[in-house]
């Protein structure tokens, strides 16, 4: 589960093992009162509350609440895809470093214009000549799907950064598509109808094959 951070809007991730974890803190009496607390709050903040609604249930302060967050934070977005599936460059760069990273697992920062940089995580390993230095352009492969670092399962963990600070990926306007129309639109609602049609001839094709081969 993931819902927005109350202040930075960044995505505080909560799986079902997390919260089976924090319910079982709350649940504990012997456990310090800190980590009732700190498991209290980012329980509220997956269930979506406010900042206002988590300091009255949890009896502390915004600071509080605030520094609890942010210690789950997750600052970015994670593509489920198979292992060794090529990762490309999201835009034009400059590879600031491609190595193990700590909890990214094999780690990859490419610095765009704008004061823009990218993060790829968790990469099973680099593309040939990608290294600090390395000049990479839009969609050029840099690296590879894995599960490396703090993961439990193949996928890429994307962050998009301004001015070194994480930003929401899905919705900031670099990265943010428009919405098809016109002619765009047109052409793709056509590609959509004839593939179904595709599709169909080849179901009823397989169909009637192994009609004649009973």
């Amino acid at each position: 589960m993931r819902v927005y951070g109350m202040r930075t809007g960044i995505k505080v991730e909560v799986t079902a093992e997390d919260r089976n974890r924090l319910n079982a803190v709350m649940a504990d009496r012997n456990s310090p009162q800190k980590h009732v607390w700190r498991a209290h709050v980012v329980l509220l903040t997956a269930d979506g509350c406010g900042t206002a609604e988590i300091m009255r249930r949890s009896n502390l302060s915004k600071t509080a609440v605030w520094r609890w967050q942010e210690r789950f934070m997750h600052e970015g977005v994670d593509l489920v895809a198979p292992s060794g599936t090529p990762v490309r460059a999201a835009a034009d760069g400059v590879v600031v470093g491609a190595r193990p990273n700590g909890r990214y697992g094999n780690w990859i920062r490419i610095d765009h214009a704008g004061k823009l940089a990218t993060v790829y995580g968790h990469l099973a390993g680099f593309a040939p000549g990608i290294d600090a230095g390395t000049i990479v352009s839009r969609g050029e492969v840099s690296g590879y799907v894995g599960s490396t670092g703090r993961s439990t399962a193949p996928h890429l963990h994307f962050e998009l950064l301004s001015d070194g600070k994480p930003v929401n990926p899905i919705n900031h306007p670099e990265t943010k598509r428009g919405v098809l129309r016109g002619p765009d639109l047109d052409r793709l609602r056509k590609q959509a109808i004839e593939a179904v049609a595709e599709r169909d001839r080849e179901t009823a094709a397989a169909n009637t094959a192994e009609s004649i081969a009973r």
